[in-house]
């Protein structure tokens, strides 16, 4: 989650740049609202505690196996990447990485 700690550190100036800052992971509500409070993340953090969302934009990590032992633990996460999305609420680029540690 150092993305997400980077990311409030320019977001004022995206802000200003007339972008939004959203985030999605499949960590529960409770766990993102911890972590927004530890490091006054001020964007929203969405919870797909399911992965559903993950799995229809096609981004879920198919490197980790639910039947793996301890990578059940991060089975359904992302791929690490950025969607770009204009007024228009069209998706106009995007920067995915297939490994989980790099963001």
């Amino acid at each position: 989650m150092t993305q997400l700690v980077q990311l409030q550190g320019i977001n004022d100036n995206l802000k200003e740049a007339g972008y939004s800052v959203f985030a999605i992971s499949n960590d529960p509500v409770e766990v993102l609202q911890d972590f927004a409070a530890k490091h006054d993340i001020t964007f929203p953090l969405l919870s797909d505690s399911d992965s559903a969302v993950i799995k229809a934009f096609g981004i879920m990590n198919q490197l980790i196996r639910p039947d793996e032992g301890q990578s059940m633990r991060w089975y359904g996460i992302a791929y690490p990447g950025t969607y770009y999305v204009d007024a228009n609420m069209m998706v106009t680029d995007k920067d995915f990485h297939q490994h989980h540690a790099r963001r």
